[in-house]
């Protein structure tokens, strides 16, 4: 096989899809417990912050698993290359997966106040690590690193890590908080909690500005990306782009519901991009060594079984996760009611 066939495409952008998702939903529980400790002043604010991610963060966090198994499935060399070759990272994500999940369960099931602290203080540290680490581990990969003829990365783990890894890295942190914010901002009326929101988020949206202007200018370093790109990868920058600053006016104009959706489109939009803009590159090597979608493949049998598998699972999930979130927004409305 020559060329990069429809069914090879139409996976990869699945394994896209999947990923964008991930950082949009998930990156609004971690950026709602980042900001745990900065806009809540005691135990029943705190509640109410948590509250709004608590029902769905494990949904949430499916899509990452779903993502991952995918490629493992579909292009199980770039899976190899990865986990190999950023095993620390990796090992340091999961382990923070863990204790999110506790944190979550246990941080009202004490009698003493200082063991949910001491959970509290778990959630807000174990949700900072996994967008900067994942943002860190994909922004490396575009960055012309050390690879064989196997695909094995060949680079030490410090040599993996430099200013473009750690600059993507903040990026996606500083997205997370954002769009945290805003949903912070969207789902409650506590005005204590939403002054200290919009507070923070007026830092938050020009802190964003430079990191997305200084991660494409360093990609642009190590590979050409503007020289290169088609007309698409224009459109979804003035997309990404465009909705950021019309997140930004909308909350200064205190229009909640339009600067929130606003960034997730900003927020999608970034991380599609990010991975059209090497296609079909999936992880760039130094002299030209290039993980690319047709070396990375696995057989088509496999494919098209992952294909009938995602087709019925899906659906599924979107329809979960749809009523999921209903049901916690119907919760929402019926508090404020109440109150």
């Amino acid at each position: 096989m020559n060329s990069i066939s429809h069914l090879q495409i139409v996976l990869f952008f699945l394994i896209v899809s999947e990923f964008s998702t991930f950082f949009v939903m998930n990156g609004t529980d971690f950026g709602i417990a980042i900001s745990l400790p900065f806009i809540t002043k005691n135990d029943d604010e705190r509640n109410q912050l948590i509250d709004i991610s608590a029902p769905v963060w494990g949904g949430n966090e499916a899509w990452y698993v779903t993502s991952i198994a995918l490629i493992l499935a579909t292009f199980p060399i770039w899976y190899g290359a990865l986990v190999s070759g950023y095993y620390l990272l990796f090992f340091l994500l999961w382990i923070t997966f863990v204790f999110r999940g506790v944190a979550f369960d246990y941080r009202r099931k004490w009698k003493i106040k200082s063991y949910n602290r001491f959970w509290d203080n778990a959630l807000f540290v174990s949700s900072i690590f996994p967008p900067v680490i994942l943002g860190m581990i994909l922004f490396s990969s575009h960055t012309q690193i050390t690879i064989d003829s196997n695909f094995n990365i060949l680079q030490s783990f410090s040599n993996l890590i430099n200013i473009t890894s750690i600059i993507g890295g903040l990026s996606i942190f500083t997205f997370s908080v954002k769009i945290g914010l805003e949903r912070t901002i969207k789902n409650l009326d506590n005005t204590n909690i939403v002054s200290r929101a919009n507070n923070i988020l007026k830092y938050v949206n020009w802190l964003l500005y430079i990191l997305l202007i200084l991660s494409w200018y360093l990609l642009n370093i190590h590979y050409p990306i503007f020289n290169k790109a088609q007309l698409h990868f224009y459109i979804l920058l003035i997309i990404s782009f465009g909705a950021l600053v019309y997140s930004h006016i909308s909350n200064i104009k205190m229009n909640k519901r339009i600067a929130f959706w606003s960034t997730v489109i900003s927020f999608s939009t970034f991380i599609i991009n990010f991975f059209y803009s090497i296609y079909p590159n999936l992880i760039l090597g130094q002299n030209k060594m290039n993980l690319t979608i047709l070396k990375a493949s696995s057989g088509l049998t496999s494919q098209t079984w992952t294909m009938w598998l995602i087709a019925l699972m899906l659906p599924l999930m979107i329809i979960v996760q749809v009523f999921a979130y209903s049901l916690i927004n119907r919760t929402l409305k019926i508090h404020k009611n109440i109150k």
